[in-house]
């Protein structure tokens, strides 16, 4: 970690690259993230309650992390390319578009008179994380806790959960963004 004030309170230690998992002081674990779904139906639930049961050890936490923000700008920005307007207006109208899901995100969209929902936009992140403890960190504690993951990874996609793996730079990413929380900004800082 290029923070050694901040990383001597972690217990990380390394990131294996080559096996996408984080070496803790006492323990070994692995960090994904998914790609939220929007809805759920039955065959979604019942995968989860599936791999929740029988995939995972018993007694070894097993944490879903949801984190919103409101960093949306780039995202905003990506949207409207696919919606822009044409024509001798174009300009002007996508400038009031753009606006427009800007001031939405950064307060809410205008609702009606009488009706005060919270009606933002936000970037939602799901993240898998999970950690046993592990004193030696063998080749043979290492290959369980690759199958493991190989397993989750398979079980999300059985529910159509698209995962990644979370390495040492967006992990880093992700507790920057959460420590250094700015909501007044609709765009990440750039290093």
């Amino acid at each position: 970690m290029s923070f050694p004030q901040f990383s001597r309170l972690l217990p990380y230690r390394d990131y294996n690259r080559e096996s996408g998992l984080f070496m803790n002081d006492s323990t070994m674990g692995f960090m994904l993230e998914a790609i939220p779904i929007n809805g759920a139906n039955e065959s979604i639930v019942e995968a989860l309650d599936h791999m929740l049961r029988t995939k995972l050890p018993r007694g070894v936490p097993f944490c879903i992390h949801l984190m919103s923000s409101q960093l949306v700008g780039d995202r905003i920005e990506y949207g409207l390319r696919e919606f822009s307007w044409s024509g001798e207006q174009a300009e002007r109208f996508n400038a009031i578009t753009r606006a427009y899901y800007m001031k939405a995100a950064a307060t809410q969209f205008p609702l009606p008179e009488g009706m005060n929902l919270p009606l933002t936009l936000r970037h939602y992140r799901v993240f898998f994380s999970y950690c046993s403890p592990s004193k030696k960190k063998s080749r043979a504690d290492i290959l369980e806790m690759e199958n493991l993951v190989k397993i989750i990874r398979a079980s999300l996609q059985g529910a159509s959960i698209t995962t990644q793996t979370v390495d040492a730079q967006a992990f880093i990413d992700i507790v920057g963004e959460m420590i250094n929380h700015n909501p007044d900004s609709l765009y990440p800082k750039r290093p």
